[in-house]
Formats: structure tokens, C-alpha cells, sequence
């Protein structure tokens, strides 16, 4: 996501993906064998994010995901200024946890 200011045109316009072309993959897809023992459990993790832009008119976002009270898997993330855009704190927390 191109984070302009003003914006583009048109939302279509601020999006851009970065591609390498390859052949496409002749390999047929097959399902793990494997039984899982147990029943799977839901965890619940609360993100936050915040986005400001500075005096000088640099970008700053960063983020966190909490788990549960004093759990070494809650994280605190600071964006750097290349990926700071709204969202990206939030988004970036949410993927250092999986």
C-alpha cells in the first residue's frame, strides 16, 4: 500500500504488488495423514495499533498483542519508518505472533 498523502486518484491506484514470475506448479496437493490428538483451543489475543506523523511529517506506527496478564508471549512492536502506514502496528503484532 503506497501511503501518500494526499491519496491517489483513486483507491485502486495506491495498491501495488510485487511479484516474481515462476512456471506454475505441476506438484498435485495432498492431505496430511496425521490424526491430532487432543481438541484444538481458542486463544484470544487483544491487538492494538496507533499511527501518528510527526512534526517534521514522518510516518510512526507500532503495535501489540496481548495474551493474558504477565505472558511471555505478549509483544510490542515498532514499525520501521519504510512499513509505518495506519494499521501496519497492528497488523505487524499480529503477525510476530504467529
Amino acid at each position: 500500500f503506497d501511503p501518500t498523502f494526499p491519496s491517489p486518484d483513486s483507491l485502486k491506484a495506491g495498491f501495488q504488488a510485487f511479484v516474481t514470475p515462476r512456471p506454475p506448479c505441476t506438484i498435485t496437493a495432498s492431505q496430511s495423514q496425521i490424526q491430532h490428538q487432543g481438541t484444538q483451543q481458542l486463544i484470544n489475543v487483544t491487538t492494538t495499533g496507533t499511527h501518528l506523523v510527526d512534526k517534521d511529517g514522518d510516518y510512526m506506527s507500532g503495535g501489540g498483542a496481548w495474551f493474558r496478564q504477565n505472558d511471555c508471549q505478549n509483544i510490542t512492536v515498532k514499525m520501521p519508518p519504510h512499513m509505518a502506514a495506519p494499521g501496519a502496528g497492528e497488523i505487524g503484532a499480529l503477525l510476530m505472533t504467529i
